[in-house]
């Protein structure tokens, strides 16, 4: 097997990161098809810098949600998602997503825009990388997908406590279309003073995949 990029270092559980990279190659390389039923699978997010520098972790059951996205046509999305359970910055945890206890939540450095508006995040913070693994009793683990973000939106207004961004990107890999959201919160200074260091933390991860054989208007 290749060499196990740092990344894989936050996977610290027997068996270790490097380990489990090795086993990630050995079952990707493997054609033979024939995988166990080794019980309930593990999904595990972690978001890193561009040094590779982990800024949050969370697992949780590999249980995917099925929704309809949109009226005017048929088109089902398969969902995992996690949320902080607790309020983080003055918001309140998504009550659809997965509660968790993240195992590792550090804030990332952030700068204040020149002006404070409604419609653009206030802030300045590094590209931040979202990689999605899938685990196995076994200790085998997979890569899902991981992602840079594209665009990113203010959902927070003038009478929160703090700032509600959302990250989001799209793409398609292996005959899949895959979707990911992922919500940052930052403290908020009353009056706003602009080019101010502050920080960032991750709140909410929200996964959405479907087979990029079902149409799709917007594509």
């Amino acid at each position: 097997a290749s060499s196990a990029p740092r990344l894989w270092r936050a996977l610290d559980a027997a068996p270790p990161g490097r380990e489990r990279f090795r086993r990630a190659v050995l079952l990707q390389n493997d054609e033979a098809g024939d995988v166990p039923n080794l019980g309930p699978l593990t999904c595990c997010v972690i978001v890193s810098d561009d040094n590779d520098a982990v800024v949050y972790k969370a697992r949780f059951p590999f249980s995917p949600e099925f929704e309809e996205a949109g009226e005017n046509y048929m088109e089902v999305w398969a969902r995992l998602a996690c949320t902080n359970g607790e309020d983080q910055d003055g918001f309140s945890p998504e009550t659809n997503y997965t509660a968790v206890t993240p195992e590792i939540s550090l804030p990332f450095p952030a700068v204040t825009k020149d002006e404070e508006t409604s419609r653009e995040y206030p802030l300045s913070h590094p590209n931040l990388r979202a990689t999605v693994l899938v685990e196995r009793t076994d200790g085998c683990i997979a890569k899902l997908i991981e992602m840079r973000f594209r665009k990113r939106f203010c959902c927070s207004g003038s009478s929160d406590p703090g700032y509600l961004c959302v990250l989001w990107s799209e793409t398609a890999y292996a005959d899949w279309r895959f979707k990911i959201a992922m919500d940052l919160t930052s403290p908020r200074s009353m009056p706003f003073v602009a080019r101010a260091p502050t920080e960032g933390r991750v709140f909410a991860v929200a996964i959405n995949a479907r087979p990029t054989s079902i149409p799709h208007q917007n594509l």
